[in-house]
């Protein structure tokens, strides 16, 4: 996973023009989730590839004798000069900082008494959508390709104005000492919750209407992105279970045996992390970015049970139970998502890891197919806390539900969706969405989360 931006040549001599991009691109996540946790960038000078450590905000001098004019250091150092436009490629720089999914374009005209000083800018994205930027800042809505196009005029007064193109691959979200946080776009809309092709005669069926488009993780949480934010890795996690066992570990298979205290504990951090604003509130704690595990509360809790959910904020949550199950059809009205039987189409097997095929262990994230929205691992690998309480049938038209909020006195468990590496084909199914429930203060066996976000 990586940011590209390709620079052609300038297509004609007498000016030099001279881009600062600051590419700020914290979060995802996204995204999230894949091989790659710390993320590089690349950059296209004249067929020559340089690649550099986006975390360092450094770039190496290009191997090209081309290309003379990309200094190492720091983005904001001074840019070596360029005497010569022609055939020389443009100077370009990739820097990461705090605000998410941002792009800052800058740029100088010389000779400095060019008759039009002016840049200007246009982005199009990869589904054709074109717009003017206002000012120089550029905010990616989505993950895909945009093409930022500065245009200028030739310093001559009668001079015919022209345009330079370049491209930028925006692929996740990133969070300082996390990593990437992968996302997926996912719409708003209406559909059927619950049984909708009769497997336990309709049980739970009701309309759903989804008023927010939202970010949702395109893998479940990884055990490195776990262990950075909340300082536990799976071994610890594991042996706290006393009777829990390891299976499958690494960097990038998911994080089970979680807590659902502790995964709004981690949304809530991971949202400061990334300089976003936390979504949950939970009475007597003040200071989310300083809470350690240890804080974490190990058996029932009263006021962890009352948790407040915001979601206006920008920060990330867990998704609610409607908006998981409305992600993992991803438009389908199937038993399965690949189809009505197991072996329909490229098979069940082919986007879920469960008991057929597993070998009995997790597996690292986005190794199987996406569904339609881009998101992994849905209907098998290991179980997923959403955000709502277990409940009874519902039959009414819901708008935006959250569930219950009336059940935190109780000893209701918290839902669980999708399937995991020892389900059989029954529970990976897309229609009921592989309904399970946790006490929310255990740790849960085969069980951990994606995030979600608010789509600003």
């Amino acid at each position: 996973m990586f940011y590209s931006i390709i620079y052609p040549p300038p297509p004609r001599s007498g000016l030099k023009l001279r881009f600062l991009i600051a590419f700020i691109a914290a979060l995802a996540l996204a995204g999230c989730f894949s091989s790659v946790f710390e993320p590089n960038y690349t950059l296209g000078i004249k067929g020559k590839n340089t690649t550099g450590d986006a975390g360092a905000g450094t770039i190496p001098e290009a191997p090209s004798p081309e290309a003379p004019g990309t200094p190492p250091g720091d983005p904001g150092s001074a840019i070596v000069p360029v005497t010569d436009i022609t055939g020389v490629p443009i100077q370009a720089y990739a820097k990461l900082g705090p605000t998410l999914n941002s792009l800052t374009l800058g740029g100088t005209v010389e000779p400095a008494d060019a008759t039009n000083q002016t840049i200007t800018w246009s982005v199009k994205t990869d589904d054709g959508t074109s717009s003017a930027i206002t000012g120089s800042t550029f905010s990616a809505v989505d993950d895909g390709t945009v093409t930022v196009t500065a245009t200028i005029a030739d310093g001559l007064a009668a001079g015919t104005p022209y345009t330079q193109d370049f491209t930028i691959d925006v692929k996740a979200d990133y969070v300082p000492g996390v990593g990437i946080i992968g996302r997926a776009s996912i719409p708003n809309g209406t559909f059927t919750m619950g049984d909708i092709v009769n497997l336990v005669g309709g049980y739970n069926m009701h309309q759903v209407t989804l008023t927010k488009d939202f970010y949702m993780g395109k893998y479940e949480v990884t055990q490195a992105q776990f262990e950075a934010v909340m300082g536990r890795t799976q071994q610890q996690l594991v042996t706290e279970t006393i009777v829990g066992s390891l299976t499958g570990v690494g960097d990038d298979y998911p994080v089970y045996w979680v807590r659902w205290y502790a995964a709004i504990a981690f949304c809530n951090k991971l949202s400061l992390m990334a300089g976003l604003e936390p979504v949950y509130t939970v009475t007597g704690i003040s200071d989310w970015g300083n809470l350690t595990y240890a804080g974490i509360p190990k058996t029932k809790n009263e006021n962890w049970d009352k948790v407040v959910m915001d979601r206006s904020k920008s920060g990330y949550r867990l998704p609610t139970d409607a908006e998981w199950v409305y992600a993992a059809r991803a438009g389908t009205t199937t038993t399965w998502y690949n189809g009505d039987t197991e072996s329909d189409g490229l098979g069940i097997g082919a986007y879920a890891w469960y008991n057929p095929n597993s070998g009995g262990s997790a597996h690292p994230v986005g190794q199987k197919l996406s569904n339609a929205f881009g998101l992994h691992d849905m209907y098998g690998n290991i179980g997923e806390w959403v955000w709502d309480w277990m409940t009874s049938p519902i039959t009414a038209h819901e708008t935006d539900p959250t569930g219950n909020p009336n059940l935190a006195g109780t000893t209701q468990p918290r839902a669980i969706r999708g399937g995991n590496r020892i389900s059989t084909a029954a529970l990976v199914n897309n229609a009921m969405g592989s309904y399970s429930t946790g006490l929310p203060q255990d740790q849960v066996s085969n069980t951990g989360f994606r995030v979600v976000r608010v789509r600003q």
